[in-house]
């Protein structure tokens, strides 16, 4: 019988108002386990995470905790090992997903991924993108599958995560291979043919559930890592790394999204997990107006 298995990371997600619960419940009927490396977390995540069933495997160790900052190479690190932990349980079909993607789990993907085991390396994924909850962006399909047991018979030593010669954390496989420097460097899987895009849906809310504060806050530690991770390979940083000035080039980022061609969404069409905490959205979150730049959605006018 064809394995599929998932995975993610987390760490303090609750906290930071990751919707995490709603996510891995609404992957749960997709697949046959869920594999969650977390970092390290203090808040109530991996409890809550446990009561959701049998099909949970937490990995929370010494090896996948976090250091004091927030670094590229520690979530590279915890990316590749949900990836090998799900491989050495035997999967034919890895998907990997953030904590801020929500499933359309109506959509029958066994029998998808019955009919293209033989064919695809790789399974690439539409995401509805949603800064606002009433309307989404359309992205373009990334991989978020891999054919594990495929690449695995045509000899691939597939990984995911960090990879210094493609920088970064991608949504594709890495291919991994050592120099002769004894230094791990990546060719891309998404160069293959062997590529399917899938019907299934996936519902990415992004910084929708979080107050301004929080977002904040974490915008600030991603970029500082990123632009950290740069020097290393040589790039100099921004001029100006303040909160101030990532906080407004995030705005102003945002802001030419929203002039793309918007689709609206009513809120019976997002997927049933994430509904009611949709409905219960305040105006100090971003998914209600963003902190009041916008027009209020639909769902909220009195």
């Amino acid at each position: 019988m064809l394995k599929i298995s998932a995975f993610t990371i987390t760490t303090n997600n609750i906290k930071n108002q990751y919707p995490v619960i709603e996510s891995v419940k609404s992957i749960l009927p997709l697949v046959d386990e869920v594999v969650i490396v977390d970092g390290g977390s203090t808040d109530n995540t991996v409890e809550e995470l446990k009561k959701l069933g049998d099909k949970i495997v937490i990995i929370q160790d010494e090896d996948s905790k976090w250091e004091h900052d927030w670094i590229y190479s520690r979530m590279g690190k915890n990316w590749s090992r949900g990836f090998d932990e799900c491989a050495k349980r035997g999967a034919d079909f890895i998907i990997k997903f953030d904590t801020d993607y929500i499933f359309d789990n109506t959509f029958k993907l066994r029998e998808e991924f019955e009919g293209i085991k033989d064919k695809v390396l790789r399974v690439g994924f539409h995401r509805l993108n949603f800064q606002l909850v009433d309307r989404h962006f359309n992205k373009s399909p990334k991989t978020l599958a891999v054919n594990y047991k495929m690449c695995k018979e045509k000899g691939l030593n597939v990984r995911w995560g960090y990879d210094m010669k493609n920088f970064g954390l991608c949504d594709e496989a890495i291919i991994y291979k050592f120099t002769e420097h004894n230094l791990l460097q990546g060719e891309l899987l998404s160069k293959s043919s062997h590529r399917h895009i899938t019907q299934l849906r996936v519902y990415n809310y992004g910084y929708c559930f979080r107050d301004k504060k929080t977002a904040e806050d974490i915008m600030y530690r991603n970029m500082i890592a990123f632009w950290g991770q740069l020097s290393l390979m040589g790039q100099s940083k921004p001029s100006d790394i303040s909160r101030e000035a990532i906080w407004k080039s995030h705005l102003e980022m945002y802001a030419k999204e929203f002039n793309k061609k918007q689709n609206i969404i009513n809120i019976d069409r997002h997927p049933i997990e994430i509904q009611d905490k949709i409905k219960n959205l305040t105006p100090d979150k971003q998914g209600y107006n963003f902190y009041g730049r916008y027009e209020t959605a639909n769902y909220f006018k009195k």
